[in-house]
C-alpha cells in the first residue's frame, strides 16, 4: 500500500501479487462490457470501489504488477471543492 500526493492529486495505490483480474471482469469494469446474467464479475468489490471513487471525483487505474498480480491506484485531485459526501 502506497499513499501520496503531489500539487495535482493524492493518490492511494494498493498493489498485490495474486493471479490478476480475468479479462472477463476487466471488461465489465471498464465499461466494455455490461452485467448480464451470464456475464458478471465474480464479486461487488472492484466495481463498488470504482462507483466510491468516481462519486468523489476520483479516478480508478488498474496496471499489472510485474512479475505477477494487479495494482489498482485511486486518484483524487487537489481540489478545495472536492464534494466526498453529497
Amino acid at each position: 500500500i502506497r499513499v501520496w500526493s503531489d500539487s495535482d492529486a493524492s493518490y492511494l495505490e494498493v498493489s498485490d501479487s495474486g493471479p490478476g483480474i480475468p479479462d472477463e471482469e476487466s471488461d465489465i469494469r471498464t465499461g466494455e462490457e455490461t452485467i448480464q446474467p451470464v456475464l458478471h464479475g465474480s464479486g461487488l468489490g472492484l466495481w463498488l470501489v470504482k462507483a466510491i471513487v468516481e462519486q468523489a471525483g476520483g479516478v480508478l487505474q488498474f496496471n499489472d504488477n510485474e512479475p505477477r498480480g494487479t495494482t489498482v491506484r485511486m486518484v483524487f485531485r487537489s481540489s478545495n471543492d472536492l464534494n466526498l459526501v453529497r
